[in-house]
Formats: C-alpha cells, structure tokens, sequence
C-alpha cells in the first residue's frame, strides 16, 4: 500500500501492527546504509526509528506491507476514505463475480465495479511479499489475470462494490404509513436509505447514488411507481428491485429478512433470465398488445401507454417481446420523446 510517512508517524506503537517494507524497495537502502552505519541488523520491519531515519532523509510517500490490524485501524480511524467491505469472500468467488459484473456492464448503462480492500501478494514471492494489486484498486482484467495466475482461489480477501443503500419510492401520500414502515425495516439493516418524492428525483437518485436495491410502494397499482420503474429498468435491466402494496410489518422478521437477502443476494439468476432464451409470445397476447398500440398510436393516452409498457415488461420474464418492444419504444420516441 501507499501511504503518506507523517501518518504512519502518527500511530503510536507503530511496531505492534507488524508492517514492512519491500525488500528492494528504495527506502531499504536508504535504511540499510543507516543501519549499518549504527551497527544494527539490517532488517524491513516498520519501526519508529526507521520512520525517523527516513523523515530526516526527506522521504514523504512510500510503499509498505499491511496486515489486517493496520486495515482495521483506518478504517476505524479515516472512514470516509477506508470504507467497510461488502463481504469477504475466496478469490474464486471474486472472479465469478467479476465476470457477472462484466456481463451485466454490457447491457446496461449502469456500470458496476469491484475494489479489493487489501493488498493481494503473489503466491510464487511470498518471501519478498510482491503487490500484484494494490489495496482500494478497481479490478480491471489485468488484475483478474494476475489473480488468477498467482493466487490461491481458496484464500479469502475483503472488497468494496460500487453499489450500496436502498432507494425507495412510495409515490402516493395516502400510503404515507407504507412508507414509514418500510423505512423502519430498512433503517435495522444499518444501510444508507435514498427517500425519493417524485419519478424524476427517483431516477436521478438511482444514476446519481447507485443504491443497490430499489423498493417501490404499490408498484402493480400506482402509474407513478411503473414509470419510475420503466425508466429505471430501460437503462439497468439488472435492477434489484421489490415492491410493496401493503406494509411489510405485518411480518416483520420474514419482510426483514426478503430485503437482506436480496439487498445481499446474487445478480446471478437476474443474468440468467434475462439471457435465457424465451418462448414466442402467445397469440392471444400478441393480438390483444397489437390492438392496444394501435389505438394508442390514433388516440394517445400516456397511463395507457405506461401500463402496456409495464405489461409488457412482466410479458418479458417468460416470452420474446422483442418485436413489441421496439414497436412502444418508437411510439414513445414519436409520442413524449426520451421520457417516459
């Protein structure tokens, strides 16, 4: 890791959190001509006195070995820049993950990333302890491969997504309770809490704060709730999302336990039905969506239009839409122009 000297001069008892330098960093010979020169033992480990030696010799940044007391300590110490992890998980793990991110960031404008929270060390030098990706750095697909390459996928490792906090969306006032109680489910789950007022807010929140999940209020039954819906998932099909048309403290534990699990949960069985091949829309549908869109194309109606859109939507867990899709995606385009 990086750091800055005078804040690693500001730890007391510095010794106690077992830190070193690289081996052939360019600090060790500026400590081992020092140390040889004082008689003593030429060694790498982080100490007051070499820390003194190397602000006399006007060093101000340089590179050290961490363990997980020093990680701990930032954190604890500097949270708005040493964030907590999502979750610890094997190096395997994190591949898998990495790979659904990569996926889904081709399909969606919603472009989501992995930090590794420590420094990952090479296997083959772990003698000379070689950074082969730094603490807090985005893993990319040259850092994959170094991983892949030259760690063991059983070891474990703290990281960061870019995701985090719920969004939530209860459109009308009347459901004013809903939305007191949902709040108090999501408040004992110790994550930021986005409060939208309005569809424009609501999708601006979402771009703006990329809440991990969103929870709207009465989504089958309030055109507000579809259109922020609708505009959110034209932009990121993999949307967690849950919806609520009563309050979710009739069963408290159960409620509380949905929203964590898929606050937590995969992406992959999002990924999985949406790449999944689907069924020809059955003719009866497809005939009554034709119908629909005619008449909206003659005699325009928007909550007409939002509720064929959302329709179509839930049509298109199971059944190809394709062709209907980018039919209300051109009438909306002709008709209200970007928005929905």
């Amino acid at each position: 890791m990086h750091v800055e000297l005078n804040d690693l001069l500001k730890i007391n008892n510095i010794e106690s959190y077992n830190l070193s330098f690289p081996l052939h960093d360019k600090v060790m010979l500026i400590l081992k001509k020092a140390y040889e020169a004082q008689g003593i033992s030429v060694h790498n480990t982080v100490t007051a006195d070499a820390l003194k030696i190397l602000k006399d010799a006007l060093i101000k940044k340089l590179v050290i070995h961490t363990t997980p007391k020093y990680i701990s300590y930032l954190r604890n110490n500097d949270p708005a820049h040493h964030l907590q992890p999502t979750g610890r998980i094997t190096y395997k793990e994190l591949l898998e993950l990495y790979t659904d991110y990569t996926k889904m960031n081709q399909k969606s404008d919603k472009k989501r990333s992995l930090k590794v929270l420590e420094d990952v060390y090479a296997l083959q030098y772990s003698a000379n302890k070689k950074i082969i990706v730094e603490y807090g750095s985005v893993l990319t697909d040259k850092a994959i491969e170094m991983i892949r390459r030259y760690s063991d996928m059983h070891d474990q490792v703290d990281y960061r997504d870019n995701e985090n906090g719920v969004l939530v969306y209860v459109p009308s006032v009347k459901d004013f309770s809903l939305k007191v109680d949902i709040f108090a489910i999501i408040a004992s789950l110790n994550v930021d809490i986005y409060d939208a007022s309005s569809v424009q807010e609501t999708v601006e929140l979402y771009h703006k704060k990329s809440p991990k999940l969103v929870i709207l209020g009465n989504l089958g039954g309030n055109i507000d709730a579809k259109r922020a819906f609708l505009q959110i998932v034209e932009t990121d099909p993999y949307v967690k999302k849950l919806d609520y048309a009563e309050s979710p403290a009739t069963n408290r534990k159960m409620e509380t336990e949905r929203i964590e699990r898929t606050y937590y949960g995969s992406y992959r069985p999002l990924i999985k039905s949406i790449n999944k091949p689907k069924e020809p829309l059955p003719d009866e549908i497809k005939n009554t969506i034709r119908e629909t869109l005619n008449t909206l194309r003659s005699n325009w109606n928007p909550v007409t239009f939002i509720e064929t859109a959302y329709a179509l939507k839930q049509f298109g867990r199971m059944f190809n839409i394709s062709v209907q899709w980018n039919y209300i995606t051109n009438l909306k385009k002709n008709k209200i122009g970007d928005n929905w």
